[in-house]
């Protein structure tokens, strides 16, 4: 015998009855129902896999600490859920990631088994050229059964991450005469006259850095700083990205080297990129006054 189920048939335990009318020769006119089963059968009936996208979000680990923000062409983790509401196995399903900005397809993917009321967890590894605001979107394209029939796709739970991408950090030294004293390259003083420079520290880049940098002072022979002798190494942060120092020339020799005038400033530790967890590159890392 073939049965049916409705859509409407509640879900567990069947067990098929079967009937049969019949008449006995000798008593023709009277029917009468056999229900005696010599073999019992079952049918489990449950409800169709059905899928949809549960969740999309961005994995904040060592390549992105900092995560939503990330650098500029480096790689990162996008964590995909997929959920299986049905108590039939999905075999396969081809899922799709786009950027909404232009919906450009960025990933396609075929995932596997996805078992009764399971939940699929799928990372993928992508990289962003463009700087801005970018929302990703996720997509479940097509879905079997281990029939081959087509799975229900229901509308996602949470199908969309938004990611900032920065420029990295990149920091140049400027070295120059403190601004109240000298809003030239050049400063003329007397001897043991106090005079104070600076050194700043440009961000070409769009990320923050955390933990302190710090710079050192190379003063030539005859040169002192006058607040704390010993004081030739200062710290930067990403709240205070200058330091200062008060320096003053206590003699001047009857023949001067080349250089006795030059104070060089170096950077001598450098802070770490919140968007990578690595050290910040520096395109310019010295620096003079004279």
């Amino acid at each position: 015998a073939i049965y049916t189920i409705l859509p409407s048939a509640p879900t567990g335990m069947v067990y098929p009855i079967p009937t049969v009318s019949y008449q006995d020769l000798r008593t023709i006119s009277y029917t009468d129902i056999g229900q005696t089963i010599l073999q019992t059968d079952s049918v489990n009936v449950i409800r169709p896999a059905s899928m949809y996208v549960y969740d999309l979000s961005i994995v904040q680990d060592g390549q992105a600490p900092n995560a939503p923000y990330v650098n500029q062409n480096r790689e990162f983790s996008l964590k995909l859920v997929l959920h299986n509401s049905g108590e039939d196995f999905i075999e396969t399903a081809t899922v799709q990631i786009l950027k909404q900005a232009d919906e450009t397809v960025i990933r396609e993917l075929e995932v596997l088994d996805i078992g009764p009321g399971s939940f699929k967890d799928i990372l993928i590894s992508i990289s962003e050229n463009e700087l801005g605001t970018m929302t990703y979107l996720a997509f479940v394209d097509t879905a079997l059964d281990v029939v081959g029939d087509p799975v229900l796709i229901t509308p996602a739970r949470d199908n969309a991450v938004i990611v900032y991408v920065q420029k990295p950090s990149n920091l140049k030294l400027e070295a120059a005469f403190a601004p109240e004293q000298s809003e030239s390259d050049s400063l003329i003083v007397s001897l043991d006259q106090n005079f104070k420079v600076r050194v700043n520290l440009v961000n070409e880049g769009q990320s923050g850095f955390q933990q302190n940098g710090s710079l050192v002072l190379r003063l030539p022979a005859q040169y002192i700083n006058f607040i704390n002798v010993q004081d030739s190494i200062k710290s930067f942060t990403a709240l205070q990205q200058y330091v200062e120092w008060d320096v003053r020339a206590t003699a001047v020799s009857a023949a001067p080297p080349q250089d006795w005038n030059i104070l060089i400033f170096d950077i001598k530790t450098v802070p770490v990129d919140l968007n990578s967890g690595q050290n910040v590159p520096c395109s310019i890392e010295s620096d003079i006054v004279r």
